[in-house]
Order: structure tokens, then C-alpha cells, then sequence
């Protein structure tokens, strides 16, 4: 996202208190715009239900469907955006903008049929009708969608305009589930399913429209879109750093709808009521770390590390390879430390907003208590996360799955010991794996600024063996020409 970070930046160069305001609010619609759509969606029809007395079961059915749709699509969609969103970066570096399109069409391919047969799979097993299934997943691929689109997008301008189209989407989406509500047609759980895929279908088309315009038409064949594989073979650590980040965010979640807290619904369905509210609650707290990741975190970092190879890869001398080191060592060090006092002073604030306001509107002292303890816990996982960033600019991907898969083991394990210790420590699991975890990834990431230079060159290898994975073989028995 470091491209149209660049963009949105210069957004907050402008005086005036007008000028910030819209920044702000820019900013946080394209950094984070599907999932404040979604969580919206869930707070806006919750009310909404509830004053038109529609029945539990169908309140139940569909906030427990667009809640799977939503995580899943996600935790399904990670790894290989990640891996897209680096082949697009190489692209731009090297000036061929003509092979990102193509990219796009064949990662589509493979990850709607990746996501597409693990939905159908398992909504196959639940007993509903075949209306309600299909409007599920064709929810689950419309966001799967969107959460790839956005990599592409983070490297094109108009930022204004995919704000408009979140805004645009969302009112789409809110007013066709009411309309197909008041025409009381069909089944309520189906009606907002309908509603929802709507709004993101619309959210989707405006956002290939835009990839259209700034991309040209598509003309390429199957093989060059599927060039995007030799970043599996060269990279292979990522599908599976981006895997690991979206189950780190819900792996506490999936921990208690799977323990005793979580109840059956509709077969394969499980959720915890109380705890699912207070965490999806609790995630709004790392939004604005999110955007200001995009902002200033990611864009500074970017243009440093920048610096640094180029002078490395034959640009300088020695001097000058050593003074861009060290203005990379100190603009990591200045922007980590400023990035959590931020994220700190955010948490604190939502957590006198929370324990202030939830109460106001029905929350039982329980559910106070587990959003805190989660606010605090996104604290540490968000700081993780920006260490994680860190190091994989700084080419250590290892060092990035390693922390990722320390921090869900802990938090799966303790979230488990924590609901056998009972109900007073829900959520203290999710605490403790990131408050353990952050001081060790503080430690490996100051080893590695200190090693700097020797990463650099003496861990580059002589000779790189070709590689042959399966889906490089796989690739290769295409025919270049169609």
C-alpha cells in the first residue's frame, strides 16, 4: 500500500482545518473502507433488526453469515495479496505497468477458485436453503475480490474516487437490504444477504472500472497472467506471512466459538456471542494505526529503504552506503517509537470511550471487561504487525513468519487455557500472546539493524539454483502463445 500512500500523504500537506478533516476521512476510506463497511453493515441492520422486530433466528443467521464471509474471505485472501501486492511492486520498479493488469485477471483466477471451492464445501453442509448458500458465497467471493483489487489499487491515483465508492457502495448496500425488507418477499436473512452483495458488487465495479481506465484494456493470454507465480517460487514465505497476519487477528475468535463459550447454529455455524460483540468492537481500535501505516509509517519507510539498496546495489561508495544505512536505522527507530505512543494514546482513548459508552447501551460489566482486555491486546498485535512490516522491507521474511507463528501459537494456547481458568479471563489469552510476543520481535528487529550491512551482502547468495515448485511447473505447460 506504500504507492497511493505517497498520494495520500500529500493530501495532508494542505493548510486549513477543512483540508485535514478531508484527509482524514479520504485516508480512512481507502486504507480501511470494506471493513468499515462491513462492520457498519453489522451495527446499522443490528438496530435496524431489532426496531422492525424481525425474528432472532433470522437476526442470528445472517450476522453469523456475513461475519464468516467477512473473516474468512480475509484469512483465505491474505497470503495471496500479499504475494500480488509484491509482484506489482516489482513491476513498478522496474517500469512495466503493462504486466499488472494481466497479473490481476490470473491471480483472480487462482484465488476465486482457491476461495470459491473451500465456500462451497463448506456451505454445502449447512442446512439452508439453496438461495441462502448461494447468497453467501457469492458474498465470500465479492469481498475476496475486493480485498485483492485493493493491492492493484494502492498503485494507481484517485483516491477521491474510490473513497466516493465506498461511500456510494455502502448507502447501495444499506438501501437494498431495507427495500428487499419492506417488500417482504422472500426470507429476512435472505433479503440482507441479497442487500450486502450489492453494495459490494457495486464496490467491485467501480473499482475495476478505475483499474480500467488507469491500466488500459486487457490484452495478454493465460500465461502471462499467471506470471505473477514466479513471485511463489522466489518469495515462498509470503502467502503464508499474509495467512498468518489474518489469523493472528481472529485466531482468538475461532479459539472461542470452538471452546465452551460457543454455541451451534444452522450445523456448521459457531459463534460466541459474548465475546464476538466486544471484538469486533475492540478491532475499531487499530483502524487508525492502519491508516496512519499507509500515510506516513510505510511511505517514509519506503523511500528510505529506497536509498539504502540502491546505494547498495552499486549507486555509491562506501561512505555513502553507510550514511543511507544509518539514516534507515534512524527513520525506523524514530517512526516505530512515534507509531506506538500514537497507537498507545489511541487504545487509551477507546478505552475510556468503550468503558464509558458501552454500558449506555446494554453491555454487561462482562462484556466491558473482554473488549478492554482486547484493546489492549490489538495494541500489542497492531505493534507486532509494524514490526513484521519492518522486516520484510528489510528483506527478512523469515524473521516476519517466525513472529507471526510464535504470536498464534501463544494465542491460540493460551486463549484455550484462558476459558478453562473460566469467564473472568476472556480475552487475557489474546493479551498475553502479544505482550510476549512484541518484546521478542522489538529484540530480533534491533539484531537485525545492527547486522544491517552483513544482511545485506554477505547473506546474498553466489549462485541461485533455478527452482521448480508445482506451480511453476504448472505454468510452464502452458502454451506461450493462445
Amino acid at each position: 500500500m506504500a504507492g497511493i500512500g505517497f498520494e495520500l500523504r500529500d493530501l495532508f500537506a494542505g493548510k486549513g482545518l477543512f483540508r485535514k478533516m478531508n484527509a482524514v476521512l479520504v485516508s480512512s476510506f481507502v486504507t480501511v473502507g470494506p471493513s468499515l463497511f462491513c462492520m457498519g453493515a453489522i451495527a446499522f441492520l443490528q438496530v435496524y433488526m431489532r426496531r422492525t422486530q424481525i425474528r432472532v433466528p433470522e437476526r442470528e443467521l445472517f450476522l453469523s453469515l456475513l461475519t464468516y464471509a467477512f473473516i474468512f474471505s480475509l484469512v483465505l485472501t491474505g497470503g495471496v495479496a500479499l504475494t500480488a501486492s509484491r509482484y506489482v511492486s516489482n513491476r513498478l520498479f522496474k517500469g512495466e505497468r503493462d504486466a499488472i493488469l494481466p497479473s490481476l485477471y490470473g491471480t483472480l483466477l487462482f484465488l476465486l477458485a482457491f476461495v470459491g471451492a473451500i465456500a462451497a464445501l463448506f456451505l454445502a453442509g449447512l442446512p439452508l436453503p439453496v438461495s441462502d448458500r448461494v447468497a453467501a458465497w457469492y458474498l465470500v467471493m465479492l469481498l475476496s475480490a475486493i480485498w485483492l483489487e485493493s493491492v492493484y489499487l494502492s498503485a494507481i491515483h484517485g483516491h477521491r474516487y474510490l473513497a466516493g465508492a465506498f461511500i456510494v457502495g455502502m448507502l447501495v448496500g444499506m438501501g437494498g437490504c431495507v427495500g428487499l425488507l419492506a417488500l417482504h418477499r422472500m426470507p429476512e436473512s435472505l433479503a440482507m444477504l441479497i442487500g450486502m452483495d450489492i453494495g459490494f458488487a457495486f464496490i467491485l465495479g467501480a473499482f475495476h472500472m478505475k483499474l480500467l481506465r488507469s491500466f488500459g484494456c486487457f490484452r495478454s493470454t493465460l500465461r502471462v497472467c499467471l506470471n505473477w507465480m514466479s513471485e511463489l517460487d522466489q518469495y515462498p514465505q509470503l502467502p503464508f506471512i499474509g495467512f498468518l497476519y489474518y489469523v493472528g487477528l481472529y485466531s482468538h475468535n475461532f479459539t472461542y466459538w470452538a471452546g465452551s463459550s460457543g454455541r451451534w447454529l444452522q450445523g456448521n455455524l459457531r459463534f460466541a456471542p459474548g465475546y464476538d460483540m466486544p471484538s469486533f468492537v475492540a478491532i475499531l481500535s487499530i483502524f487508525p494505526a492502519l491508516v496512519y501505516l499507509v500515510v506516513r509509517f510505510e511511505t517514509s519507510l519506503a523511500t528510505q529503504c529506497r536509498i539504502y539498496y540502491e546505494m547498495a546495489s552499486g549507486q555509491g561508495s562506501i561512505q555513502d552506503i553507510r550514511m543511507a544505512g544509518h539514516g534507515l536505522i534512524a527513520t525506523v527507530e524514530s517512526e516505530l517509537e512515534l507509531f506506538m505512543r500514537l497507537q498507545l494514546i489511541v487504545t487509551l482513548i477507546a478505552l475510556f470511550i468503550g468503558i464509558r459508552v458501552l454500558p449506555l447501551i446494554g453491555a454487561s460489566f462482562q462484556v466491558v471487561d473482554v473488549f478492554s482486555a482486547l484493546t489492549l491486546g490489538n495494541f500489542g498485535f497492531i505493534c507486532l504487525y509494524a514490526v513484521c512490516l519492518i522486516l520484510l522491507y528489510l528483506d527478512d521474511r523469515a524473521g516476519a513468519f517466525l513472529l507471526l507463528a510464535m504470536f498464534n501459537v501463544l494465542a491460540i494456547g493460551l486463549s484455550v487455557l484462558a476459558q478453562w481458568m473460566g469467564d473472568a479471563f476472556q480475552g487475557v489469552g489474546y493479551v498475553a500472546a502479544a505482550m510476549l510476543t512484541l518484546p521478542f520481535a522489538l529484540l530480533w528487529l534491533s539484531r537485525r539493524l545492527g547486522d544491517l550491512e552483513c544482511r545485506t551482502f554477505a547473506h546474498q547468495p553466489v549462485y541461485r539454483a533455478p527452482s521448480r515448485s508445482l506451480l511453476q511447473r504448472i505454468h510452464t505447460l502452458i502454451p506461450r502463445k493462445e
